[in-house]
This record gives C-alpha cells, structure tokens and sequence, in this order.
C-alpha cells in the first residue's frame, strides 16, 4: 500500500509534545479518509488491527508489529530560503526536525498526550502511521526552497508511505502490494 501525506506548518528542531500534537493533528484528517477508501484496510477486521489506549485517545495505526507491516517514507521538505542554507537558516538541523516528525506520525508515549485537549468526536479512533518509529526501515529525505511567501519556519512537508509485510500472515495478505512498489 502506498499512499501519500501533506503538513503545512511549522517542523521545529527538537520540538515539543505541542509540536508534535499539532502535527499529528494535522495528519489525521487525511489517514482517517485513507482507513475509509484504502481497500486494505476497510477490509481489516477489528480484531486484526491493533489500537493502543493512551491518555483517553484510541490510537490505530496503519504499521503495526502486530501484523508485521513496515514502512518506507520518502519526505520532501519545502521551506523558505536559499538553496544549501534551507535548514541552517529556518529552523534548525534535519535530523531533529525529522525526529519531531518521526514522533508525530507514530503512537505517543502518554507523556506527549497528558493533558492535551481531550479528542474530539473526529478524532476517536485518532490515526496515525506507525505504531512506534521501529517501523520504519527506509527513510529518503529532500529538501527545496519553498517559493509561496510565509512565515520562515513554515514548511511544507510531503510524506509518501509505503506499507508492506515483513511476514505473509492472513492478516496482511491484503498488503502485499506493497512489496511491488
């Protein structure tokens, strides 16, 4: 399965459980809409997919130990600024601002959640990609200047996920597609 995500917003260096909260918000609209038409996962039966309880959310996400899926993402960051000085300049080194991204797509640890707004009506189930960052086993990143004018440490961030088993289980058959891709 492959499918692809939009954020627009801030993506700080080192940032906060609001950061993260705020992006993984931001996320759930558009996985909610795919666990509606992605034929892989309408067809998964409740009590294959896998949802973790933290700090009153229901988190159910795409890429779980439970079925053996693993994902591969390939990230494009637009940001405001010249060439060559795009994450120097607007917010910070790549690494710890993909780790505040990696943080936002997986499920939180309570800590992240305590005392945030309670979800919404939207948001319960809330959904997210990976059910801890263990799930990732291919990472590419690009970077290029974002042209549209706004704040400098707004980016636009494009996230393309490739879901696929690690293990042909019955669960997962359904997923296989992603191998091919």
């Amino acid at each position: 399965m492959r499918f692809l995500l939009t954020y627009d917003g801030p993506l700080p260096s080192n940032g906060s459980r609001l950061d993260k909260h705020h992006i993984r918000r931001q996320l759930h609209p558009q996985l909610r809409r795919l666990w509606e038409v992605e034929e892989a996962l309408v067809l998964l039966e409740e009590p294959a997919r896998s949802s973790f309880r933290v700090e009153g959310f229901d988190f159910v996400p795409v890429a779980t130990k439970k079925l053996e899926l693993v994902c591969q993402l390939s990230v494009m960051i637009l940001q405001p600024g010249p060439p060559g000085q795009v994450m120097e300049r607007h917010g910070g080194d790549i690494d710890n601002r993909l780790k505040t991204l990696f943080d936002s797509l997986g499920v939180p640890p309570p800590e992240q959640v305590r005392g945030m707004d309670p979800p919404t009506k939207d948001e319960q189930p809330f959904y997210c990609v990976l059910e801890d960052d263990l799930r990732i086993t291919r990472l590419e990143v690009k970077t290029e200047q974002l042209l549209r004018p706004g704040p400098p440490d707004e980016v636009r961030a494009l996230i393309t996920v490739v879901v696929r088993p690690t293990k042909v289980l019955m669960g997962n058959l359904m997923f296989l597609g992603g191998w091919l891709e």
